[in-house]
C-alpha cells in the first residue's frame, strides 16, 4: 500500500457526500454546503485526488447505472433515471464518453 497523505477534511467530506449520493448531488449544492468557492473545491480535488469533483461525480453516477443494469436487470432508461441522468440519451452519451463504446457493446447486447 502506498503511503499517501490523508485528504483534507474538505475533500474527505465532499468525497463522502459524493459517494453517499452515487454522484447525483448537484455540484452547486455540494459547493454551497462546503462554504468554499467552486474554484477552491476544484483545486483541492485536483491536488488531492487527481480529478475534479465533477469528474468524480460522473464516474460514480456511471458506476451506479452500470451496477443497476447488470445486477437488477433494469432497462437502460430505468437505470439512467435511477442514477440521476436526465434521460437515456444522456446515459448513452456518458457511456460512450467514459468507455469509448456503445451501450450494447458494454452490456453485451
Amino acid at each position: 500500500m502506498l503511503d499517501a497523505p490523508a485528504p483534507s477534511p474538505l475533500v474527505a467530506w465532499a468525497w463522502s457526500r459524493l459517494r453517499a449520493t452515487h454522484g447525483s448531488v448537484r455540484i452547486e449544492e455540494l459547493v454551497s454546503e462546503t462554504g468554499f468557492s467552486h474554484r477552491h473545491l476544484v483545486a483541492r480535488f485536483r491536488d488531492e485526488i487527481g480529478v475534479t469533483h465533477k469528474t468524480l461525480a460522473r464516474v460514480l453516477r456511471f458506476e451506479r447505472s452500470v451496477d443497476l443494469v447488470r445486477r437488477a436487470q433494469t432497462s437502460f432508461a430505468e437505470a439512467a433515471l435511477a442514477a440521476g441522468y436526465y434521460d437515456q440519451a444522456h446515459f448513452n452519451r456518458e457511456i460512450r464518453a467514459l468507455t469509448g463504446c456503445a451501450p450494447g457493446v458494454l452490456f453485451g447486447n
